[in-house]
């Protein structure tokens, strides 16, 4: 009979298991702290699966870990969350047999889920433009809130950094010779993004009232372009992901468009798609938004084959009216 003392027994064995296979993870490939937390999460789900079936992480056999990837599609969970979890497991049994902690790998001849592939929603360029110009109209004002509101659409639009980039930005990274950013991305990587001169201006601006977010006596200390008190100690912290994403639907309402449209991600999806069809090469796309295989940049096109489709079949001389 399988006790209380030994599911507790277990859960500690199965929380030291994730531990150590984290650190060791963290230390060879210096995850980003979001894809940590994204697998300690995938592995405790595992942990808790097997729990309810009476065994535990070293003793899972293969028919256990394919009933844990039958019930997430039975349960209906997105592909891509299936396919994250599976990569999660087979790494992490990966670990434990080449650590010799198993005699053999249980996961190694599972297939993943497939991954369906889905296009994201992209902005038009007139619904761009339609944002732009109000946000203009509100920054001519002068109000604080604007100028921040306007340099973090064009820092996002215009250069194509991730919100959580963009938000945690420190005033060292912009430079004007030459005019561009350095980002640290996923994983610590470094890359440098082109700056428009709209951004710079939009950047000094906003500069001369950055102090309205912020006490005065943290203006010089607070290392981030959009700080914000928060609840931390010393120099604060920096503005949300989530706080960006309100701003900016807010901002989408007042310029008369759909609010559930736009997003900081689909800002970033806009920016890659408007370069595309502008005739930008993908290798260079690839590079300002700092994905590691091109393979992920590519999903950027199959949005323009649907725009060129669309094109040719409404404009040209043979289509049917």
């Amino acid at each position: 009979m399988f006790s209380m003392d030994d599911a507790s027994t277990t859960e500690s064995e199965n929380e030291r298991l994730i531990g150590w296979f984290l650190d060791a993870r963290f230390a060879e490939r210096n995850l980003a702290a979001n894809t940590m937390l994204a697998y300690r999460t995938d592995l405790r789900a595992l942990s808790g699966f097997l729990d309810k079936r009476g065994s535990k992480l070293t003793a899972a056999k293969r028919e256990d870990l394919e009933a844990w990837l039958h019930s997430m599609h039975e349960g209906g969970m997105k592909s891509s969350s299936a396919a994250r979890r599976h990569a999660a497991m087979r790494q992490f049994y990966r670990f434990l047999a080449s650590e010799r902690l198993l005699s053999e790998d249980p996961s190694v001849h599972l297939l993943a889920p497939r991954r369906a592939q889905t296009l994201p929603h992209t902005p038009s360029l007139q619904a761009m433009r339609l944002l732009v110009e109000s946000l203009e109209r509100e920054a001519a004002l002068g109000e604080p809130e604007a100028l921040r509101l306007r340099l973090l659409l064009s820092l996002c639009y215009g250069s194509g950094l991730r919100a959580s980039e963009l938000v945690g930005l420190e005033c060292g990274a912009l430079s004007r010779e030459p005019l561009v950013a350095t980002i640290t991305g996923k994983g610590g990587k470094t890359r440098f993004v082109p700056l428009l001169e709209s951004t710079l201006s939009a950047y000094d601006a906003y500069m001369k009232v950055r102090g309205h977010f912020i006490p005065s006596y943290l203006c010089g200390v607070s290392p981030y372009v959009f700080p914000s008190q928060g609840r931390t100690k010393g120099h604060g912290g920096h503005l949300t992901r989530q706080r960006f994403g309100q701003l900016l639907k807010a901002a989408a309402a007042r310029a008369g468009l759909d609010a559930k449209l736009l997003s900081p991600h689909k800002l970033r999806h806009a920016f890659a798609t408007h370069l595309l069809a502008g005739g930008a090469d993908l290798r260079a796309i690839q590079t300002m938004l700092g994905h590691a295989d091109i393979s992920t940049t590519q999903i950027y096109t199959h949005l323009l084959d649907e725009q060129l489709q669309e094109l040719v079949h409404t404009k040209h001389p043979l289509a049917k009216k």
